[in-house]
């Protein structure tokens, strides 16, 4: 064996993990391909290791030349990788998480209150709802923001449970005006158009219905609002495929492509299209209720065959 074969894959800047986690995980969770990732570094690290002493074992102390240097090497890479793809799971995590230079952030919950209540007071339900939907943006992105650099700064706790607080009066603000989530994603011609535009009808479960039931089908959605409009797309493999053919994909261009779609914003759909994951939390389940939907969808297009 030539000492050569004795190597480690060079070390990534986190940041090139999250591309790389976004390009090629495609529909599965990106953080799940990380972690596979850092499985598979274990199982090299452990290998080059092993085929290291093997070399020293065969080979004369004249003959080994830079071994010191290749074993450091080995072990840089190493732990260098384990910590940027442990790095990325981070940022992943709290994707988003930046502060907005040209957005007001109040520091305490009494502060927001006096602003949102005046807002309420005086301003229409449709401004005061796009103000509250903005500032649950601004504030979660400043709540992961906190998140993610509190283990380095354990000062920052107490600016996560006032964010917290805030978001939790939003939320509750929120929820007194209505849920917008399932209103009407488009009329039903303006949805097929938008549809067709990107390949829907050329689905395997679309092609296997006849052209009539597939237009009843886009009537269905437009009427049951975005929530089952989602969990539908997710069914018939749309949400894949549009993010495979024009998506390049990534999962924020995905939801973009959903929001164009749908006649929302980009975090709606992505709340949405996260909610149907086995791993979504209660907190996402809570605000998005595309998940509910699961089964009748099925239903829905099997009573159409």
């Amino acid at each position: 064996m030539h000492y050569s074969e004795v190597n480690m894959r060079e070390p990534l800047h986190p940041h090139h993990w999250v591309t790389l986690a976004e390009q090629k995980a495609n529909l599965r969770d990106p953080e799940t391909w990380l972690k596979e990732q850092a499985a598979q570094i274990e199982v090299e690290y452990k290998e080059a290791l092993k085929k290291h002493d093997a070399y020293i074992a065969a080979t004369p102390t004249a003959g080994r030349i830079g071994t010191n240097q290749r074993l450091w090497r080995i072990n840089f890479s190493y732990e260098q990788n384990t910590a940027s793809i442990n790095a990325a799971i981070g940022i992943i995590k709290h994707k988003n998480s930046l502060i907005d230079p040209n957005y007001t952030y109040y520091q305490t919950l009494q502060q927001f209150q006096r602003i949102s209540k005046a807002r309420k007071a005086t301003a229409p339900q449709d401004e005061t709802r796009a103000f509250l939907e903005l500032a649950e943006v601004k504030y979660q992105n400043l709540w992961g923001y906190h998140e993610l650099y509190k283990p380095a700064h354990p000062g920052t706790k107490p600016a996560v449970e006032r964010i917290t607080e805030i978001l939790e009066y939003i939320e509750a603000e929120l929820k007194q005006l209505g849920d917008t989530s399932t209103d009407n994603p488009e009329k039903p011609e303006a949805l097929k158009i938008a549809l067709d535009k990107y390949g829907f009808f050329n689905l395997k479960k679309i092609k296997e219905i006849s052209p009539a039931k597939a237009e009843n089908l886009i009537n269905k959605m437009a009427v049951e609002g975005r929530p089952y409009t989602i969990a539908m797309f997710d069914y018939l493999g749309f949400n894949e495929h549009l993010c495979i053919n024009h998506c390049e994909s990534t999962k924020y261009k995905l939801f973009e492509k959903l929001a164009e779609i749908l006649g929302c914003n980009k975090d709606t759909a992505d709340g949405l299209v996260s909610a149907l994951s086995p791993k979504a939390t209660t907190s996402k389940r809570k605000k998005n209720s595309s998940w509910k939907h699961k089964e009748q969808v099925q239903k829905d297009y099997e009573a159409l065959k």
